[in-house]
């Protein structure tokens, strides 16, 4: 069972070399935003990047860590280790 969860930080390096940051947080926080972008910011711009012309192909899609990656990186946004938490930080 795991006992530590990894942190990330995003950031959109598109605007400059340092990169403005999205957001911090686990893996599947960075996915839900990245699920998110087909909705906030268009469905045309996650399409015209992965070509994926349906939303819940698009989802499962970035269920896939290597595929999330992919698509972090394409849409010029960098995803970083920040450090390692103990899981119990994130329970109730």
């Amino acid at each position: 069972m795991r006992t530590k969860v990894l942190v990330y930080e995003l950031v959109d390096v598109d605007v400059d070399e340092i990169g403005e940051r999205l957001l911090i947080g686990t893996i599947e926080d960075i996915r839900t935003f990245i699920k998110d972008r087909w909705k906030y910011v268009s469905n045309n711009f996650v399409t015209d990047i992965t070509g994926i012309e349906v939303e819940e192909d698009f989802y499962a899609h970035v269920d896939d860590t290597k595929n999330l990656f992919q698509v972090i990186s394409d849409m010029c946004y960098k995803a970083t280790t920040v450090c390692e938490v103990p899981i119990e930080d994130f329970m109730d």
